[in-house]
């Protein structure tokens, strides 16, 4: 399955760029989500299950920056439980995002 280009978080379509070794080298970074332009840079390189741990950092990222332009303050117990749904959500808006990340995860690669 190839990898996705593009994605929603939340209410905000996302592109996502597959970086080199030579933006890994400049930023010093396996992947970054800018909330700004919407771009979500990932590492190309790396095991299946490096970069399925990567991509979905930086999707925690991405429902992480909602939550603080909402300037909401939880607790932890209250952030795990408030991230659970949009973290649902994320999946279920984004289906063929969701099979590529499973095949990933079930070492099946790229």
């Amino acid at each position: 399955m190839n990898r996705p280009t593009k994605c929603r978080v939340l209410c905000h379509d996302y592109e996502i760029r597959w970086e080199d070794e030579a933006w890994v080298s400049s930023t010093e970074l396996r992947g970054q989500c800018n909330y700004v332009t919407k771009i979500i840079h990932i590492r190309a390189l790396g095991s299946p299950c490096e970069i399925a741990v990567t991509f979905l950092h930086e999707i925690m990222h991405g429902l992480e920056l909602t939550l603080n332009k909402l300037n909401i303050k939880m607790d932890y117990e209250d952030r795990v439980n408030f991230h659970s749904p949009l973290l649902v959500a994320f999946w279920r808006d984004n289906p063929a995002v969701f099979k590529w990340w499973v095949g990933l995860v079930n070492g099946e690669g790229e």
